[in-house]
């Protein structure tokens, strides 16, 4: 789980905001599978 908060937040701090996090902005092909445990919750 943390690995999952690293990838999150270094992934918005690259684009400038969290919002690429959002729904209609996440890809699921974009987010690393080992990660999507996380997302499908």
């Amino acid at each position: 789980m943390l690995n999952f908060k690293c990838w999150y937040y270094e992934t918005a701090k690259e684009a400038g905001t969290c919002a690429i996090h959002d729904a209609d902005n996440l890809e699921p092909e974009k987010i690393p599978k080992e990660y999507h445990k996380f997302i499908n919750k």
